[in-house]
């Protein structure tokens, strides 16, 4: 017997029992799978709850939590179709509509994740959290201006002890000024970001850049020699040969080209 027979027949069998009976089944199966997700067992998490929509293909509660571990396995697409179908079942499961967002974010189905994100905003559930991951749709649609204006909505509403989730608000927030040329306002965000996260290397090579383009070249170097201190990659290296030809150092601009072609 092939396995699509055999799952035929365990349809057939599964529709001759009462729907109570079937309901009950997959509520042990949700429960294990409620279980292996915990361990963070995914793949096993979304089987089980496979079967229990087998059992009761409108039980909402393993639809959605299938969703999720597909969004925990990377399975983006498969985390849409359910959190699709759980918002057919019903409406207004906001738990939904935001992991449909973010799936569809992760697809780069920026337009779709923007509808999502901004349905949540309409209905005011947490804000921050929306506004900041719409922000980050439009920047990658390079909708910058929208993107700025919802970071910095987004950056109204944090608390003083800003947690590990939002402390990159104010990189983000930087680099959509830095596309629209405005550097100024781009070191502003950058010196948040950094006074934030003092060790996240990106700022400073942002910041360096930033401060190249306007001819700030010391203030360029030393956040470049910052940015390699912590992550010495092919990229800052060259980045500060360049730094350092436009300060008509050439020796020191050739052994960073020299380093560069070491590094992959």
């Amino acid at each position: 017997m092939t396995e699509d027979s055999q799952n035929s027949d365990n349809s057939k069998n599964n529709s001759k029992i009462s729907y109570s009976v079937r309901l009950s089944v997959a509520k042990q199966f949700l429960k294990q799978a409620l279980e292996s997700y915990n361990q963070k067992k995914y793949s096993t998490a979304a089987d089980e709850c496979s079967s229990a929509i087998e059992y009761a293909p409108d039980y909402i509660d393993a639809i959605y939590n299938r969703g999720l571990c597909f969004l925990a396995l990377g399975a983006f697409s498969s985390a849409v179709e359910d959190f699709k179908n759980t918002i057919l079942l019903d409406k207004s499961h906001l738990g939904a509509y935001k992991n449909l967002a973010i799936s569809y974010y992760n697809i780069k189905e920026y337009d779709s994740a923007i509808a999502n994100f901004s349905y949540l905003i309409s209905k005011q559930d947490d804000q921050l959290e929306h506004f900041y991951n719409r922000a980050l749709c439009f920047s990658a649609l390079n909708r910058q201006d929208s993107a700025i204006n919802d970071f910095k909505y987004a950056i109204s509403l944090l608390n003083e002890d800003i947690s590990d989730n939002f402390k990159l608000i104010f990189f983000h927030t930087a680099n959509s000024y830095a596309s629209l040329g405005d550097y100024g306002s781009a070191i502003k965000y950058f010196n948040l970001s950094i006074s934030h996260n003092p060790k996240h290397s990106q700022s400073y090579f942002n910041r360096a850049h930033c401060y190249m383009v306007m001819n700030y070249l010391e203030a360029a170097l030393s956040d470049m020699n910052k940015s390699i201190s912590m992550l010495p990659t092919k990229q800052a290296y060259l980045a500060r040969a360049k730094i350092y030809h436009s300060m008509g150092r050439e020796q020191e601009a050739l052994n960073d080209q020299i380093v560069a072609n070491n590094l992959k």
